[in-house]
This record gives structure tokens, C-alpha cells and sequence, in this order.
């Protein structure tokens, strides 16, 4: 597990480098999961993940920013994963979402 966030938050951002490497559910480089809210994730940096560069699980994101690398390297993940009703409003990018398999994509809902 790379970030896992279960608070609110108004503005996250990565200017760096953020990795979950392995090919399991939870090696995800960020990991929105229950009672988390981000209104904006600013990516200028790198973030990579196993399964999933960023999971979005139950709950949301407003806006993402991307002007850096989202990736993830996972068979059955994503670059952006969106899991039992989690959601995001906007993508902004300028950057590269990329994945072996799918760059966004929902599953369970």
C-alpha cells in the first residue's frame, strides 16, 4: 500500500513519487477508501501501483489535475480504479494515465 486515506480532505497533492509495487488488491499506490472525500488530487508528480495507481472505494473524488504519470502494471487492476460506487466529478489531463489493461475503469457497482 502506498497513500491509504479515510478523512476528508480538501487538496492533496503529489509533486513526488508515490509506488505500491506486487500485483495484489491492496498494492495500489492510492487507496481512497471508506469515510474519505477528496474534493481536489493534484498529481504532478509520479504515482504507480501494482493492482491500481489510485482506487476510488465507496466513495469520491471532485476533481482530479493530472499533469504528471498515473500508473499501474496490474492484470486486473487500473490506472484509476472505481470500486463499489466510488466516484470522481472531474479529470483534468495533461499528463499520461497508462496501464498494461485498462486506464479507467469500475468494478462491483
Amino acid at each position: 500500500m502506498g497513500v491509504a486515506i479515510n478523512t476528508k480532505i480538501d487538496t492533496f497533492t503529489n509533486n513526488g513519487f508515490i509506488n505500491s509495487p506486487g500485483s495484489r488488491q491492496w498494492n495500489n499506490g492510492i487507496w481512497i477508501s471508506s469515510n474519505a472525500t477528496i474534493e481536489k488530487l493534484v498529481n504532478n508528480g509520479t504515482i504507480k501501483g501494482g493492482h491500481s495507481a489510485i482506487m476510488v472505494t465507496s466513495q469520491h473524488i471532485k476533481t482530479v489535475e493530472n499533469t504528471g504519470i498515473i500508473h499501474a502494471e496490474g492484470e486486473w487492476g487500473s490506472s484509476i480504479l472505481l470500486e463499489y460506487g466510488g466516484f470522481i466529478e472531474h479529470i483534468i489531463n495533461t499528463g499520461t494515465i497508462s496501464n498494461n489493461n485498462v486506464g479507467i475503469g469500475s468494478a462491483y457497482g
